[in-house]
């Protein structure tokens, strides 16, 4: 299956159930390598009518992953970008060519015995990097590629809201967690791909009570204590501390 809009200023499509061919001409000139593929192979040919026609027929794919930092700070010299090349039935693909276009900028590389292909990209002043890591495949399997970016920007500014103020026991309480920083260009944005972590942060104390506010020798007499919070008194109900008892005979 191509992944561009290729037959929209198409005269004519012919299409059966192996293979679809484009006739006409497309409105800029273009070639194979133009193109993204998937499952398929795609070939080009002259028709004295039509011009250049393109066929594209199924063949088994290849499929590619890309793994990089969504964001870099504005710092940064390089960033490292890492693909992995398997076959439709899942197995390594190695010592084949993987391409990685960075902003239109092509750079190749070929995959070890894991079907791994690893790159390092210097930074030019970019606030965004486009990337494109793909393979152009072979005569019996077909080409793959992925598409990624990474943004440059220095995160300075965590924002956090939550939809109630007071909550009581068994009632759910959703938050947001923003993280914001600013780019090359002093413009504030999100930054992607970070983490954000939440906790409660409480002081730990004890409310104790007992069953009797008296008792006399021989009696016995429940004493309990519930975890709080004594910066505010609530109710801390948190399993695993250990309270300890004792008589202050004093």
């Amino acid at each position: 299956m191509v992944e561009q809009e290729v037959y929209r200023f198409m005269e004519k499509l012919i299409i059966n159930p192996s293979e679809v061919r484009g006739l006409g001409d497309i409105v800029s000139p273009k070639s194979v390598q133009d193109f993204n593929v998937f499952d398929s192979e795609l070939v080009s040919s002259t028709d004295t009518t039509y011009g250049t026609v393109y066929t594209d027929s199924y063949l088994d794919g290849s499929r590619i992953t890309l793994s990089a930092d969504k964001c870099i700070g504005t710092e940064d010299s390089s960033f490292t970008v890492s693909c992995t090349l398997k076959n439709k039935a899942g197995y390594y693909i190695t010592s084949a060519t993987v391409y990685l276009a960075v902003n239109n900028n092509v750079m190749s590389t070929t995959t070890n015995s894991n079907g791994e292909a690893t790159f390092t990209v210097s930074t030019d002043g970019s606030l965004v990097y486009k990337l494109k890591a793909y393979y152009t495949g072979t005569s019996s399997v077909a080409g793959c590629w992925i598409g990624g970016r990474v943004v440059v920007v220095d995160a300075d500014s965590l924002t956090f809201a939550c939809d109630k103020s007071v909550m009581q026991s068994g009632d759910d309480l959703s938050m947001l967690g923003r993280l914001t920083g600013t780019n090359g260009d002093g413009e504030i944005i999100g930054v992607p791909g970070k983490t954000i972590s939440f906790y409660e942060e409480w002081t730990p104390g004890l409310k104790v009570s007992a069953e009797k506010s008296i008792i006399q020798t021989g009696t016995d007499m429940d004493v309990s204590a519930q975890l709080i919070d004594v910066s505010d008194g609530s109710l801390v109900r948190e399993a695993g501390h250990t309270v300890y008892f004792f008589i202050d005979e004093d």
